[in-house]
């Protein structure tokens, strides 16, 4: 009987993971939990320092393994965390870190922290700030989009922008505007709600910008009541101070039966008084013209005169002008909804390429 000699077959096949490209690794890393990608490190002396060079981190749940953090995630460029608790402390030892996405977190750096200094993008949504920040300043030398959305206790964030281009503050009443404000030079985009207008007051304006604010190009004011004077006049002292404004969008206060400005659908007649706000803009109000403004958006009108006279306000004084875009109340009526389209289509208008599109209140779009 013949004999067989077993062939013992050496496998030394190339690893194919390890000679990637660095970039295809990083990527391939940044898919799976910070968890994971940290254990790769005792695969060789080769991973080791392999998960450092992520751009971004993948939080996997609030047990998450800080100490393996903390050693080596000054590389991490982005960190986006939508936890319930407070934010892991090693998040601000990141300090390359140039965005930065958190939701429903506890907001407490550590007292000798100074700030991002790489910091270009922030979005913060529910987060609280709590009285722990009180004195101490936050510093973003690089920082050009700053988003609040339902924070709380935000006077206490207390930062310094000078590069800030983006600024939206949503739902944040007790937000510091002033300070966020402090350096409006390279403002481009402002989205505020509508109650921060009140402080742009005629005395205000000239210390805040000496000089008009040449790069702010959009302007969104969330919940817009034409009837409250103040808001009128923050509005317009803003739009004199930004020439080369070409977008400008105003959804309007959504009137429940229980607000004070709440307007009846049945006799379309307000419940309150609004001729403070029209003998206000029935007034030479706008000393400038807006040549540079493009497109106007203006959502949930009921037909009020201070609407009317702030439309016909805009139209005047809006030369370059293309696209106007008005969307009545769902609550109103189609008699009232012709009634409101009649009145502004007889408004004079100097731009001769502008377009009125009187949209459908049932359907949404965002020229933002």
């Amino acid at each position: 009987m013949r004999k067989y000699k077993r062939r013992s077959v050496a496998c030394v096949g190339e690893d194919r993971i390890s000679n990637l490209p660095d970039h295809l690794i990083a990527s391939v890393l940044e898919r799976v939990p910070v968890q994971d990608a940290v254990k790769t490190s005792i695969i060789s002396k080769i991973w080791r320092y392999r998960w450092t060079e992520m751009k971004a981190l993948l939080p996997r749940s609030r047990s998450m393994d800080a100490t393996l953090i903390k050693k080596r995630s000054q590389g991490a460029q982005s960190y986006h965390f939508n936890l319930c608790y407070e934010l892991p402390s090693y998040v601000f030892l990141c300090l390359e870190l140039k965005k930065l996405k958190l939701k429903n977190c506890f907001f407490k750096p550590p007292l000798n922290f100074e700030g991002f200094l790489n910091l270009k993008d922030l979005f913060l949504r529910r987060n609280d700030f709590g009285a722990n920040l009180c004195g101490a300043k936050i510093n973003l030398p690089q920082h050009k989009q700053l988003s609040l959305h339902k924070c709380t206790n935000v006077y206490n964030f207390n930062i310094k922008l000078t590069k800030l281009q983006n600024l939206t503050v949503i739902a944040c009443p007790d937000a510091m505007l002033t300070t966020m404000l402090s350096n409006m030079t390279r403002i481009k985009c402002f989205f505020v709600d509508a109650q921060f207008l009140k402080i742009f007051t005629a005395e205000n304006i000239p210390k805040w910008f000496p000089h008009p604010v040449n790069s702010l190009k959009r302007m969104w004011f969330r919940k817009f009541q034409h009837g409250d004077v103040d808001q009128l006049n923050g509005a317009l002292c803003l739009l004199q101070k930004s020439p080369n404004l070409k977008t400008l969008g105003m959804p309007l206060e959504m009137l429940g039966a229980k607000h004070p400005l709440h307007f009846c659908v049945v006799s379309g007649e307000p419940r309150v008084d609004v001729g403070p706000a029209s003998n206000y803009l029935e007034s030479p109000n706008l000393d400038c013209t807006l040549d540079r403004l493009q497109t106007v958006e203006i959502r949930y009108l009921e037909g009020s005169k201070p609407e009317l006279l702030f439309i016909k306000l805009l139209l005047a004084h809006s030369p370059s002008l293309q696209k106007f875009n008005l969307r009545p109340s769902e609550a109103s009526d189609v008699q009232k909804r012709l009634d409101i389209a009649v009145d502004i289509m007889q408004f004079p208008q100097p731009s001769t390429k502008a377009k009125m599109f009187y949209l459908n209140p049932n359907l949404y779009t965002c020229i933002c």
